[in-house]
């Protein structure tokens, strides 16, 4: 919700209750959801901790998460149809990650971590994209950079999280093993898309900002504990709140 907030002030749009409310509770929908999924099977001796509550407390999520549902369908009706549409395309996509991983399991091999950074980044962004005024393309690039911090964020918290190795895919291994050089990477094409459209150099300071915390965390992921690191990992895509009153 955070981006959302920041993306809306740099262009100029006026920030809406309603829809931070409405993509707030549908992220948060979309994380228990794949979190209860991950947890219908036995208890492994390996499960993230983040599973474990999940699985103590799966009662309470379900009764919050009807509550979450009938809240969002009674604020529909205040949020623009063109929002609307293209949430309803964005579910669709979230409906076949989960399909894809969740009921083919272990035998469909593949990055989970991309298709989360890359679904948040756009539901982040989603509110912006129907705006009088909004640059398509400028929006795309920017979608690009903040789904690569994503990315970055998922496989850095896949990895320190995971007790065996063998569970993690290989694509997902080697982004949290470079992480340092990709966050320099990401913070520096982000600072060029800064530079190069003025108009977003808030949004573009608070990607470099994220970049650069993921990557002195990727640096020091194994002097901390599990839980610090999934904590500071989770702070650092907060980015905006820095510059969403500047």
């Amino acid at each position: 919700m955070s981006w959302y907030l920041l993306a809306s002030r740099v262009m100029g749009i006026p920030i809406s209750l309603t829809r931070a409310v409405v993509l707030g509770t549908a992220v948060w929908l979309i994380y228990m959801g794949d979190h209860l999924l991950d947890v219908r099977g036995a208890e492994r001796p390996d499960e993230p901790a983040r599973h474990r509550w999940v699985r103590r407390h799966r009662a309470g999520c379900l009764a919050l998460m009807a509550g979450a549902l009938v809240a969002i369908v009674a604020e529909l009706r205040l949020v623009p149809m063109l929002t609307v549409q293209a949430g309803l395309a964005l579910s669709a996509i979230v409906a076949a990650y989960f399909a894809l991983v969740h009921a083919l399991g272990s035998r469909w091999r593949w990055p989970r971590e991309f298709v989360v950074g890359m679904v948040f980044a756009a539901g982040s962004l989603l509110p912006v994209f129907g705006a009088p005024d909004a640059q398509t393309g400028v929006l795309v690039c920017a979608w690009l950079l903040l789904s690569s911090v994503c990315v970055l964020n998922c496989a850095l918290v896949e990895v320190r999280e995971s007790e065996s190795r063998s569970r993690v895919h290989a694509a997902t291994q080697w982004v949290a093993e470079h992480g340092v050089a990709l966050g320099v990477v990401i913070g520096a094409a982000t600072g060029v898309f800064a530079v190069s459209a003025p108009k977003y150099w808030w949004f573009g300071l608070a990607a470099v900002s994220s970049a650069a915390m993921l990557a002195v965390l990727a640096r020091i992921q194994w002097r901390i504990s599990r839980e610090a690191f999934r904590v500071m990992a989770d702070l650092a895509l907060l980015s905006p709140l820095l510059f969403v009153s500047r």
